[in-house]
């Protein structure tokens, strides 16, 4: 079963105590240094651009369309020994996406318990387009509740590789 824990959970667990608290969040401890203010640092350059084929409109059983949406993947943590460790995806939201390094500290925290480290970019935007055109027509699967079903159904995907826990991460509207 999916798991969805808040970032704000442990952003504030992160600037507590940590040393007093033995944190083992996703059924890991987290990495040797971790407690202090030896994060491990990510760099944006570890993660590459891939697509994924989800569906134009998830309430049609009839419609198989699909579109190229786009996310990038880190696993320079993920797996290591014998610990497995969750899934760490940042969605965006209505700009083009990319990696950015004034957004690594989520990234950080799940280098610390071996994360898969994902970002997805949202449909419509930068190269996410499920069709050609803006037309009204093709603007009505521009809805809140088409990108939560892209979310879950690349989260699916994503968790047929590897059946992790999952902790989602977003600002403003797709953090809501």
């Amino acid at each position: 079963m999916q798991s969805l824990y808040s970032i704000a959970a442990l952003a504030a667990a992160a600037s507590a105590s940590l040393a007093d608290m033995k944190l083992e969040f996703f059924g890991t401890e987290p990495a040797e240094d971790y407690y202090g203010s030896d994060l491990p640092d990510v760099n944006v350059d570890d993660f590459y651009e891939k697509t994924f084929d989800n569906l134009v409109d998830h309430y049609n059983m009839q419609d198989d369309r699909t579109y190229k949406q786009r996310y990038w993947i880190n696993d320079e943590y993920f797996n290591k020994g014998d610990k497995k460790g969750p899934i760490f995806i940042y969605i965006c939201g209505e700009y083009r996406c990319s990696v950015q390094d004034t957004r690594l500290y989520p990234f950080m925290l799940g280098a610390t318990y071996n994360a898969r480290l994902l970002v997805l970019e949202h449909r419509f935007y930068g190269d996410s387009q499920p069709f050609d055109d803006w037309s009204l027509e093709n603007l009505a699967y521009l809805s809140s509740q088409q990108a939560l079903s892209d979310l879950a159904y690349f989260l699916g995907a994503m968790k047929k590789e590897h059946d992790s826990e999952v902790l989602v991460i977003g600002g403003s509207y797709p953090g809501a």
